[in-house]
């Protein structure tokens, strides 16, 4: 599942190289949708050379693990208020208010500083972070998720308009859930591993409708499957050799790139291409 959910769905991003109707969107960001598939990998892999050459192997995993966890749930984050958005879209509301992106992203923010302080989720077999740092991380995510949620409820109050659709106020409080679990428990199995899950799983359902009913219909949900194995399972057998770790990492950075392009419904042309395929979902 973990395989399936984590690799494969950060593979299935290659799909979009593929659709004739995303070219031009990804040509529009060269630097940041096609040459990042060779910049991203190659800084990602100096960094973790140049910190474990300077302070060991452990000092380099637990910076390239640091960086990419944080932009990890920033990612996970973006997805969901792009679901909300597209909620949103499905009730008529329309354009969301930035500040409940603000609070969304304030949440990940204290959700990944918090996780920062559960035993086991960083990499810290040397001991490089003391047991009173990892105290200190997981008082102020707390911190930082309370203010996030007043936020949240600051705009609920000045945007009654939400609570007008039900669907959209739901949407809108499991966006607030999701990392709540990274606050309350204290386990890296109860916590990290669900997003994980949920966000990998929420991706390859909305990447399969996408591809299912582009112009190729059934061939490109195939081609699409194919890409996410083939590349996902490449993805995940590169775990073995420190410097693969890191070229693999900066490859789901890719994803993290593009996707924050493909997706981005405020854009005419993303927009004008998911009203399409997700036509049963979004008004026009």
């Amino acid at each position: 599942m973990l395989a399936i959910t984590g690799p494969m769905h950060v593979a299935a991003t290659s799909f979009f190289y593929t659709d004739r109707d995303f070219r031009p969107v990804l040509r529009e960001s060269r630097w940041r949708c096609i040459w990042s598939i060779l910049w991203l990998p190659s800084a990602i892999l100096l960094l973790g050379l140049v910190s474990g050459y300077i302070g060991g192997r452990a000092w380099g995993y637990l910076a390239v693990f640091g960086f990419h966890n944080a932009w990890l749930f920033y990612h996970y984050q973006r997805q969901n208020f792009g679901l909300i958005a597209f909620v949103g879209r499905h009730v008529g509301f329309g354009p969301l208010p930035p500040t409940l992106g603000t609070a969304l992203d304030l949440m990940a923010l204290g959700a990944i500083v918090s996780m920062f302080g559960i035993s086991g989720f960083l990499p810290d077999k040397d001991g490089l972070i003391s047991d009173h740092a990892h105290a200190l991380f997981r008082t102020a995510g707390v911190v930082v998720f309370v203010v996030a949620s007043a936020l949240m409820a600051w705009v609920l109050l000045r945007e009654r308009r939400i609570m007008r659709y039900p669907s959209l106020t739901g949407a809108v409080l499991l966006g607030w859930s999701f990392f709540l679990p990274a606050i309350v428990f204290d386990a890296k199995g109860v916590t990290f591993l669900p997003y994980a899950i949920a966000h990998g799983a929420q991706y390859l359902l909305m990447m399969a409708i996408l591809s299912g009913r582009s112009a190729g219909t059934w061939r490109a949900l195939a081609g699409m499957c194919a890409l996410a194995g083939g590349i996902g399972w490449t993805i995940e057998a590169s775990n073995a050799l420190w410097p693969w770790i890191l070229a693999g990492t900066g490859l789901v950075q890719v994803h993290f790139l593009v996707d924050a392009k493909v997706w981005r419904l405020r854009e005419p042309r993303q927009r004008a291409i998911m009203s399409d395929r997700f036509d049963f979902l979004l008004r026009s």
